[in-house]
């Protein structure tokens, strides 16, 4: 794929084929996680891209005081 196509214009299709490619990385990255779960883990847990509405839920993290690192957990994985 060209990155412009002539005239300058930019090739859409450079960046369909690229969010293509990320996605196949992002499925096998959740899966080779999923796979590292042991067996008891694996019933409760399912790995998952981030997400806005995951950092939204995030904000609970605010309110435990049993956690044992602060992590800013919007600061550290923004997407907007």
């Amino acid at each position: 794929a060209h990155d412009q196509r002539p005239g300058g214009e930019p090739d859409r299709r450079s960046h369909v084929e690229a969010e293509q490619r990320y996605d196949e990385l992002r499925k096998s990255a959740l899966e080779s996680v999923e796979n590292s779960f042991s067996e008891s883990q694996k019933g409760m847990l399912k790995a998952r891209t981030i997400t806005t509405e995951a950092l939204n839920a995030s904000t609970l993290w605010d309110t435990v005081n049993t956690h044992r690192i602060d992590w800013d957990w919007i600061d550290g994985y923004s997407i907007v």
